[in-house]
């Protein structure tokens, strides 16, 4: 990652504005996978070639509605965003909570001696105990690839 402490602090503001942690949950593999994206209007691709210039990962893809999504998903690269995430305090709550979720299954994956599908149980606990945190009911239906 690059060392520009202005674009940064901007990144930072942007992360808790449009920034999205996911936590994907995959029932019948007993699998999870962690990924971060921004989504914004195509206008502002310029604004996110930039983004992944600065954190030198991550992907850019166009999407349908004039929209387009900057993702990291491999598992280094997201490091990344916690090393921005961690120089700063986050003051909004739901976007504290969504990143402290995702942030302690990442740390559990990784200093876990044991496979993803040993850790799903863990990332599952931890998914349901941030929905009951924001007050939000537990899907009960999955979609075609089994993300809860």
């Amino acid at each position: 990652m690059k060392n520009d402490k202005q674009f940064e602090d901007v990144l930072f503001g942007y992360i808790l504005a449009k920034g999205s942690f996911e936590i994907e949950l995959r029932e019948q593999t007993r699998t999870f996978r962690l990924s971060f994206n921004i989504t914004e209007n195509k206008r502002d691709a310029v604004f996110l070639n930039r983004v992944k210039e600065f954190m030198e990962c991550g992907s850019i893809h166009n999407k349908p509605n004039n929209t387009i999504v900057f993702w990291i998903s491999k598992n280094d690269e997201l490091l990344n965003v916690i090393k921005i995430m961690n120089m700063h305090e986050i003051y909004k709550h739901g976007v504290k909570l969504r990143y402290y979720a995702w942030k302690e299954i990442y740390e559990i994956y990784n200093n876990s001696v044991f496979g993803i599908k040993d850790n799903y149980g863990s990332a599952r606990t931890i998914k349901e105990r941030l929905y009951n945190e924001l007050g939000i009911q537990k899907k009960r239906k999955y979609n075609a690839s089994g993300v809860l």
